[in-house]
């Protein structure tokens, strides 16, 4: 009798161990139902198929999407955003500078007529720079996604990730109010790299660009009339 107690305690003991793995590897299984409510939703990555959850929420964009996003490197993403900007939805995005790099999805976002504007840091040492580390998103002023969520295909498919949906108008609307705030303070249009070393470009485009570039009153200054004197009559002069 008591060996055969001595077999059911440790075949119990071996179910609650592996009960116990279990969630040790998927914590967020457990989580996910007690998060979601009426107007609030909790998703994790690798598990929940994130990526998938954004590109619905950016097809079913009726008015507006409002974005400030460190990395996005998804083509699937920056897809669904170019679809949503041809239904005439109106698509701006805030992105670090991260964003317009090789891997970044930001010169073909900008040829299809989204609104980009890069985050640009004070000055200072290169490696001590703040970055623009928001990954969130106002869909029609009523849905808010944010989390620790990046654009990217491993934030998706690797990564440990987090990502929190409320559809409380006024949570939206402060972040609303702080993509604006960040915008119009802290980030200049973004230009496409093609046309960072034009050939044979316009006086038009060259002053754009410019304008893009300078920060101070005294550089726009120099590089307009360096302009103007390249571009006037012969014999004139500025």
């Amino acid at each position: 009798m008591f060996k055969q107690l001595v077999v059911i305690v440790c075949f119990l003991c071996t179910i609650v161990q592996a009960k116990e793995i279990a969630v040790t590897e998927h914590p967020e299984s457990m989580l996910i139902n007690r998060a979601t409510t009426n107007n609030l939703a909790v998703y994790f990555s690798p598990n929940d198929k994130v990526t998938e959850k954004l590109i619905s929420l950016l097809d079913s964009a009726k008015k507006s999407i409002y974005a400030a996003v460190y990395m996005l490197t998804d083509k699937k993403i920056a897809e669904a955003l170019v679809r949503t900007k041809e239904r005439g939805v109106s698509v701006q995005l805030i992105i670090d500078p991260v964003s317009t790099g090789v891997y970044g999805k930001a010169d073909y976002l900008a040829a299809n007529g989204i609104s980009l504007f890069v985050y640009q840091p004070p000055p200072g040492k290169p490696w001590f720079n703040p970055i623009m580390h928001n990954k969130f998103a106002c869909i029609d002023d009523t849905i808010l996604w944010t989390g620790s969520f990046n654009w990217t295909v491993s934030a998706n498919s690797t990564n440990e990730e987090n990502v929190v949906i409320s559809t409380q108008p006024t949570i939206c609307k402060a972040f609303r109010s702080y993509f604006e705030a960040l915008r119009k303070t802290k980030t200049l249009p973004f230009v496409p790299a093609r046309q960072n070393t034009p050939v044979n470009s316009s006086l038009h485009e060259r002053v754009s660009q410019a304008l893009a570039a300078t920060t101070t009153d005294e550089g726009l200054f120099e590089a307009l009339t360096t302009m103007l004197q390249q571009n006037s009559p012969s014999g004139t002069t500025i």
